[in-house]
This record gives C-alpha cells, sequence and structure tokens, in this order.
C-alpha cells in the first residue's frame, strides 16, 4: 500500500473505535489501525465482532490483534481478513500488565521465538495479498539481552515476509514514562534499511512532531496516537503542510460542528445514548483544550449524560454568537 500523506492513525484503545477512525478519515487521514483486540473474544463473541464490523469509508484499514496461542491467532486472522481488514498487526508492544502477565502484547519482546513463531504461523495462515505487520516497542528493558532479542524479532520479521513494523521509541518496562527514543528509531532504520516499512511511533502530537520523527529518525511513517484524539484535523494539517500549505486550525464554531459529529457517529456505532454519552466525556476533554475557556469546557463536557446535554455544551460553548472574552 501506498500512504500519503506517511501517516497512520494509530490504535488507540479505548478511543479509535469507527466513529473516531470516520471522524479522522473526514480530515484525509489515509490509513488507521483499529483498537487492538484479544484473539479469542474475535472468535466466540458475536458483541465484539459487531463492533468490529468495518464502515464503507473505512479504508484502508489493519487489524491488531494480541495473540495468544498459536491457533486462536491465526483463526482470529483470517475472521477479520474475512470481515474486511485489509492488514493484520500482531501487537507485540502492548505494557499493560494484565497482557503481560498472560505472556502477550510487550512479553512477547523478551521471548523471540515465540514471537516469530506466531508471525511465521499467522503469516501462512492468511492470503499473501494481505500484509501482514508488528507493533513493536524498542525492547523489554534497556539491557544488551533485551536489545539482542528485539533485533533478533526484527531480523526474523524481515526473513518471514511481514511487510511493516512499527516501533514505539520506549521499552515495555518503561510504559509511558520520560521521552520517546528517537535516536533509538534512526538505529532501526539503519538495521532495516528499506527491507521492510518502519513506522516510527511516540510522543507525536503536533504537526511539526511528524515533520521532525521524519527528518530526525528517517522512518517511512509516523503513527499518530493521542495527537489525533480530540484533534482529528491534524491529518489535514500534516497534508497541507507537507504539499507546502500553512497549518490551520479550525475556528471554535468548527470545531463545535466537529464534536457534534462525533457523537453522531458513535451514536450511529452504539446505539445507546447513555452509554455514548458517557464515553465521548473523555474525548471531551481533549476538545476543551483548543478552547480559549479549557477548564470551564471540560468540566462541561464532564457533566454530560446525552446528546441533548451533548449539543446544549457545544450551542453555550462554540456558538457564532459566544463571546469568548466572557
Amino acid at each position: 500500500m501506498e500512504i500519503w500523506p506517511p501517516v497512520q492513525l494509530a490504535s488507540i484503545a479505548g478511543y479509535s473505535d469507527a466513529a473516531m477512525r470516520t471522524l479522522c478519515r473526514s480530515f484525509g487521514a489515509p490509513y488507521a489501525v483499529a483498537e487492538m483486540i484479544l484473539d479469542a473474544p474475535v472468535l466466540i463473541s458475536k458483541t465484539i465482532r459487531k463492533n468490529m464490523r468495518l464502515w464503507d469509508n473505512d479504508h484502508p484499514i489493519a487489524a491488531q490483534i494480541a495473540c495468544s496461542t498459536l491457533e486462536t491467532s491465526t483463526l482470529a486472522a483470517q475472521t477479520l481478513v474475512d470481515m474486511g481488514y485489509q492488514a493484520v498487526e500482531l501487537n507485540m508492544a502492548c505494557p499493560v500488565k494484565k497482557l503481560l502477565n498472560r505472556g502477550r502484547g510487550g512479553a512477547l519482546l523478551a521471548e523471540p521465538a515465540k514471537a516469530l513463531e506466531l508471525v511465521e504461523t499467522v503469516r501462512r495462515a492468511i492470503s499473501l495479498e494481505v500484509p501482514v505487520s508488528l507493533k513493536l516497542r524498542i525492547g523489554w528493558d534497556e539491557t544488551p539481552e533485551s536489545q539482542k532479542a528485539f533485533y533478533r524479532i526484527l531480523d526474523g520479521a524481515i526473513q518471514l515476509g511481514v511487510a511493516a513494523v512499527t516501533v514505539h521509541g520506549r521499552t515495555v518496562v518503561q510504559k509511558y514514562r520520560g521521552a520517546a527514543d528517537w535516536d533509538a528509531l534512526a538505529r532501526v532504520r539503519t538495521f532495516l534499511g528499506n527491507s521492510i516499512c518502519l513506522i516510527g511511533s511516540g510522543d507525536v502530537v503536533q504537526v511539526q512532531d511528524v515533520l521532525r520523527m521524519l527528518d530526525h529518525t528517517g522512518v517511512h511513517g509516523v503513527s499518530i496516537a493521542r495527537g489525533a484524539i480530540g484533534k482529528p484535523w491534524i491529518f489535514q494539517q500534516v497534508r497541507d503542510v507537507m504539499e507546502g500549505r500553512p497549518a490551520v486550525t479550525p475556528d471554535y464554531v468548527e470545531q463545535g460542528r466537529i464534536i457534534r459529529q462525533h457523537f453522531d457517529l458513535a451514536m450511529q456505532l452504539y446505539k445507546d445514548e447513555q452509554f455514548v454519552g458517557r464515553h465521548l466525556r473523555k474525548f471531551g476533554i481533549y476538545y476543551s483544550k483548543f478552547h480559549p475557556h479549557a477548564k470551564r469546557v471540560r468540566l462541561a463536557f464532564l457533566a454530560v449524560r446525552n446528546s441533548a446535554e451533548w449539543n446544549a455544551v457545544i450551542d453555550e460553548w462554540y456558538g457564532k454568537d459566544r463571546d469568548l472574552s466572557s
């Protein structure tokens, strides 16, 4: 797949559902990775498969799987491809304790033989026309043994025909503490050359972060996670800047329209007004950051319980007649 601009919407647990992805697509997000899903539940839960159904405009897209066994991982990959996902990404990066304790996510970075066996089995199980990618961190920890295991996985991935690797610039042990190590990403780029596509991740929250990561590390593309929450227009900004135009932030009236659209999209997905009201509060926290009265707007969003209250907040704080000085 050729992606322009060279950015993707990351898999963001609890956020990057079909509603958020559709909103980001409307601003030109060229590629997305769906929320991480455990392999076994895909096979047994109709509700999960229902929530994983793709909308017509949500392409190209990868399904991201947290693997447990060879059998469930391959069956889940086959199921998701049959549902219309155009790529499969295996998560070997997640630092959540619950996954680590079960040998999933980032735990696989400490077990390169097991990690590569999963890659090989999934790659063989699905059509060669469907790309397989990996989500990694720069190691389990910063020890030489961990680095050796990390590069063993990378080298093996090349041999097994993996199409792309997304690498987050922190270790599993580090979780989200401290700054992402972009120098480490540059070393990974040198190691891989152009054998597979390398996508960088970590501390990308502004348009300039995208440009700096591309320049500093040489990665082929950039994964945007937090930078897209409450700011779906970042994808249009990246495109504009990379094509020689100034990045424009929507004014507060336009932001209100976008926020209202987000609620409508979430209602199409979940069809439960009370749930959507609660679900979108966390998005409201991010949206409010761009309002001149951020604290007051944030508190207003946190109190929302239904569509009427959501629209009331927008009417009060994002209306064209709003006096921003008051």
